[in-house]
């Protein structure tokens, strides 16, 4: 696999969001309903976690040129421009500046991320079963108080009981995959010609059910957004919810 890698959250999803008000003209009938499909196909909320370094020297340079896996190179990857999108409006968002055509960018950024394979848990719950589970006998002895000689009468009350028969199992089992994305930040050059020096490094990684990394992008990139550049003390965790307005804005756009 190609290395594609206290509970802080985004914004919840708020009126403004992506949703459809209870009276609408005829015309937007349609264009309301697409737009539930949509909503409907989208996770509600993603939970990433997010790890970050950054050295003294992070905070200076700004202005960056992108690199990943360009769909024209050998191992490139036709998702890459939609990913490349998204991350540079991340990063635009904390000051950074891509550099213009011809300009010398002081720092490179290179973006990598993957979906491991499927890991599938599996759970067994029992459910018991009512029924009649037997009968309760009682036998009743009645003595006539006006002729004590008489013979008593004997009565045999039978009632069903009810109880646990049985059991009935449901198996459940959920596939999840795990994503990953890494931002990484180097010198553009040395001034030794040496290696360039990483600057600073955000590694994102979030399980879940959706395995097109496309998905859960524009979740994972808002969650990180913060910590572009910085450093993290410890791993942090971070939810991000659909109608987040970062996590929109950083969706691609609709064709």
């Amino acid at each position: 696999m190609q290395d594609r890698n206290l509970l802080p959250s985004r914004y919840p999803p708020t009126a403004g969001s992506a949703r459809c008000p209870c009276a609408l003209p005829l015309g937007l009938v349609g264009a309301c309903l697409l737009l539930s499909i949509h909503c409907s196909s989208l996770p509600l909320r993603v939970q990433t976690r997010v790890d970050a370094y950054s050295t003294p020297a992070a905070a200076e340079p700004k202005v960056f040129v992108l690199q990943g896996l360009d769909p024209g190179s050998v191992d490139g990857d036709p998702q890459y421009p939609v990913f490349a999108r998204g991350l540079t409006l991340a990063l635009a968002s904390k000051g950074f500046i891509p550099a213009s055509s011809g300009a010398k960018p002081a720092l490179v950024i290179r973006l990598t991320y993957g979906v491991g394979e499927p890991v599938t848990e599996t759970s067994v719950s029992s459910t018991p079963v009512m029924g009649y589970s037997g009968t309760d006998v009682q036998t009743v002895v009645t003595t006539d108080p006006f002729n004590p000689t008489a013979p008593p009468v004997v009565t045999t009350v039978s009632t069903p009981v009810m109880g646990v028969v049985g059991t009935v199992d449901t198996i459940t089992s959920i596939t999840t995959f795990n994503r990953t994305i890494k931002v990484e930040a180097r010198e553009a050059a040395t001034s030794d010609g040496g290696m360039p020096k990483v600057l600073w490094r955000t590694h994102a990684s979030s399980r879940g059910m959706e395995e097109d990394l496309a998905t859960v992008f524009p979740y994972m990139m808002a969650a990180m957004g913060s910590y572009f550049g910085v450093t993290a003390p410890k791993t942090v965790t971070v939810v991000t919810y659909r109608g987040d307005l970062e996590v929109e804005r950083l969706r691609p756009p609709k064709n």
